[in-house]
């Protein structure tokens, strides 16, 4: 954000001895205008369960794995497939809630 302010200021022709970037003009800003740093969290109503897709995936899922020892069956988000996954926190305004997506 330091840097974007540096090229607004100097864009708009101010001279960087009229304004500086500093780590407290920035948590200043943040204060002032009430940016927050949050986590983002979950995929809220990321999915309708009511649907028929949706209850027709269950019981496909359950014959799937009817098979499958329990031990041998892992959530994906706990493995190594996601190292391009998008951040997990973001600067975003106090009253919004915050959610991840997909």
């Amino acid at each position: 954000m330091r840097e974007k302010a540096r090229q607004f200021a100097n864009d708009l022709g101010v001279s960087q001895s009229d304004f500086d970037c500093s780590a407290g003009w920035l948590e200043r800003f943040k204060v002032r205008h009430g940016i927050v740093f949050k986590r983002t969290c979950g995929e809220s109503n990321s999915v309708n369960h009511s649907t028929e897709a949706m209850t027709d995936w269950n019981s496909r899922l359950s014959t799937i794995l009817k098979d499958y020892n329990p031990n041998d069956i892992f959530n994906a988000d706990e493995t190594g497939l996601f190292y391009r996954l998008q951040p997990d926190k973001t600067l975003e305004f106090k009253p919004k809630d915050c959610h991840g997506g997909k």
